[in-house]
């Protein structure tokens, strides 16, 4: 199923991954969140950031979420979890950022493993 993938920061859920639905307007639970989960794995990623939405938590030092990372997801996979991770942090940098590669841009990947607070290239 398409959906997007971010981590929350705050409340109930916090250290917690959120799937939310990208499937269309044909999906009733479309844009909506629709599992809190501590694992996932996503095929066909792509790494989305709002630059807008960055420079206001920038301007505001506020967090919010503005970064996703969407593709077709699969909750019962694990994955296998390699030594790359993909962070990103808005006063570092526009993008999601590799760790391994000196911090270099990351826009898509063929598949991402979600675990516990990191995700895997």
């Amino acid at each position: 199923m398409k959906a997007s993938v971010h981590y929350c920061l705050s409340g109930p859920h916090k250290g917690l991954w959120s799937v939310t639905d990208r499937r269309g307007v044909s999906s009733p639970t479309n844009g909506k969140v629709i599992a809190h989960v501590d694992h996932a794995v996503l095929h066909g990623a792509t790494f989305k950031v709002s630059e807008a939405s960055r420079q206001t938590v920038i301007r505001m030092g506020r967090r919010s979420v503005h970064a996703r990372v969407h593709g077709e997801v699969d909750l019962a996979e694990r994955g296998t979890l390699t030594n790359v991770s993909a962070h990103y942090n808005p006063y570092r940098a526009p993008t999601f950022t590799l760790s391994t590669t000196g911090h270099a841009p990351i826009y898509s990947a063929r598949k991402v493993v979600f675990n516990k607070a990191r995700c895997y290239v």
